[in-house]
């Protein structure tokens, strides 16, 4: 298949490899061979690499702390303390109806990406494979595609487009912010070890078509929402039961699970003005 190493584990430990991302051997003897499928003389392998001695110990090195910096920092835009800090801040100090737009697109975008990892079921790279120094509680949910990637997209994507709209501001310096962002977004949960690339390709795909759909029902939902009468509250009362009651059923309980719902929370909480 033309297209397969973007389903390979190997892709993301190479990319890593190109990050600087590596595992040596503390101590032991001839034979060391990397965890990102490279051993001493460049040739690859797929799976655990063993030196000689079995119990030897090993150590993650990041030859470019800059570059570890920017994608941790990068990583952590998905994280619930970042949305927890920041909406906030969007809608108390900066604009409510920039805070509610936002939110709804990151609403759509983070639900269909948690709902699709429970009915696609793909596995994330095996740590056989890609160098994961922390088996967090992302790693015990489905890969595809990744919701890191599609909450972090959809919160700068949809930033751009209503401050661009709303405030008749350049569209270029937005873009010169917003792009370096969601790429390093997608790029940290490769150089994490988290996801394979069709992962992080889905979420931006998946982003796009939200943000492209969104021109034409995001406004007439705002207002709905919004509006001064009954059928505001009544609606994000029907969206956030649907969003919990159609979703998918999983045969097995994972991570995420537990947060089914979390994205339909700030619906039901937006500011009125």
């Amino acid at each position: 298949m033309a297209l397969s190493w973007m389903w390979d584990g190997q892709t993301t430990a190479d990319f890593q490899r190109l990050c600087g991302v590596e595992r040596v051997t503390l101590e032991g003897g001839h034979g060391e061979k990397n965890a990102n499928g490279v051993s001493a003389n460049g040739a690859h392998e797929n799976g655990v690499h063993e030196t000689s001695h079995s119990q030897s110990a090993t150590k993650v090195v990041h030859k470019y702390p800059v570059l570890r910096a920017v994608f941790w920092l990068a990583s952590a835009v998905g994280e619930e303390e970042f949305f927890i800090a920041f909406l906030p801040i969007l809608f108390w100090n900066f604009d409510f109806f920039v805070g509610r737009r936002v939110v709804l697109l990151w609403f759509i975008s983070v639900y269909l990406g948690t709902a699709l990892k429970d009915y696609v079921r793909s596995e994330r790279p095996s740590d056989r494979v890609v160098i994961r120094e922390v088996n967090d509680e992302h790693c015990r949910e489905y890969g595809f595609p990744s919701t890191h990637t599609c909450s972090g997209a959809a919160i700068f994507t949809e930033l751009v487009y209503v401050v661009y709209m709303r405030y008749e501001i350049p569209l270029l310096p937005c873009l010169l912010v917003a792009l370096p962002l969601v790429i390093s977004m997608g790029a940290s949960r490769l150089y994490s070890g988290h996801h394979l690339l069709i992962d992080v390709l889905a979420a931006f795909c998946l982003v796009s078509l939200v943000a492209v759909a969104g021109m034409f029902f995001v406004e007439p939902l705002d207002y709905a929402c919004m509006h001064p009468s009954m059928l505001g509250p009544i609606l994000v009362g029907v969206i956030g039961a649907a969003s919990v009651l159609l979703y998918p059923h999983a045969p097995e309980i994972r991570g995420n699970r537990r947060k089914d719902g979390l994205p339909a929370g700030p619906t039901e909480v937006l500011p009125r003005a």
